[in-house]
């Protein structure tokens, strides 16, 4: 059987950084505003003044994120194969979890980034799994192949509805 790599997707990525900056964007008008309101000040929002520059900066910014995020994510890939989950930790360790050895899933976020972090029964270690934009049928069609269908991590990425 091969290998198979879990990791989020380019536009999983290009979504959550560029709704992240429209977001600071949003605040950072709304504090201008309101700061000009209560000192009593004409609105004078620095950015609007020059509309597509700053377009272009956001967007600049957010594709640069998304395309960090992207690599980071590729390269710490979570590897599903016959014998287990090999990924790594939190703090970037090497982990190599056995399908048997999997004690529990919980879920977990990064900044905004959401996951679940897959708890080793015999070692106590925990393999980070980050799951935007994974597509969670393909990953539970691997899971249920590997682990078999009453897997405590073939439940977790069961598709929703079915």
């Amino acid at each position: 059987m091969r290998t198979v790599r879990v990791y989020s997707s380019l536009g999983a990525c290009l979504r959550f950084s560029f709704t992240l900056f429209a977001a600071l964007a949003a605040v950072l008008f709304a504090i201008d505003v309101a700061t000009d309101v209560f000192a009593g000040r004409a609105i004078d929002f620095q950015a609007l003044r020059h509309p597509a520059r700053t377009i272009a900066a956001l967007t600049l910014v957010s594709l640069g994120l998304a395309l960090l995020l992207f690599a980071i994510f590729w390269v710490a890939a979570c590897r599903l194969d016959a014998q287990g989950l090999r990924g790594f930790s939190f703090w970037g360790r090497r982990v190599v979890i056995p399908w048997p050895d999997v004690a529990s899933v919980q879920p977990l976020s990064a900044q905004g980034i959401p996951g679940v972090a897959v708890t080793s029964a015999s070692s106590k270690k925990q393999l980070w799994i980050c799951t935007l934009g994974v597509d969670v049928a393909e990953v539970h069609q691997h899971i249920t192949t590997y682990a078999g269908a009453d897997h405590v991590l073939t439940r977790w990425f069961t598709p929703k509805g079915a």
